[in-house]
């Protein structure tokens, strides 16, 4: 299974960068699942995502997102100019949602998220402030 999910994040990370233009049309109105973060260069930094179902984001075409953080719901606002995303997020609930859970990962990443790219077939890239991180997602089927 984990292998599975490498391969995932593997392919998303070769396929970062393909895309071009604007793409957000692609972006809004998807149901994004979270298979993976790259921090630092090339693959030593690669890590796939156990439970992608349980990590979800979707853009709305009024501005607003929603999305889930394993036991937590996550929502907010966000604006879009060329390649540049920026996510500004409500305060989600407190509390830990049990061993392993990436929930407090997730919602610090979202909000460092600076950019965005629309790639291969139903993949997404999002790049962290300072681009000292990228997280991957594939859309869910539909």
């Amino acid at each position: 299974m984990r292998l599975a999910g490498v391969a995932v994040a593997v392919a998303l990370l070769a396929a970062a960068g393909c895309g071009g233009g604007d793409e957000s049309s692609g972006l809004k109105g998807v149901g994004w699942k979270w298979s993976g973060v790259r921090v630092g260069e090339g693959l030593t930094g690669l890590i796939a995502i156990r439970d992608p179902d349980n990590y979800l984001l979707r853009l709305d075409q009024d501005g607003s997102f929603v999305g889930r953080a394993d036991c937590k719901s996550v929502a907010g606002t966000y604006s879009l100019s060329g390649s540049k995303l920026t996510l500004e997020l409500k305060p989600p609930a407190k509390g830990a949602c049990g061993k392993g859970s990436r929930a407090d990962q997730y919602i610090a990443l979202l909000r460092r998220v600076a950019t965005y790219d629309v790639y291969a077939e139903r993949a997404l890239s999002l790049g962290l402030e300072d681009d000292t991180a990228s997280m991957y997602f594939y859309s869910r089927a539909g």
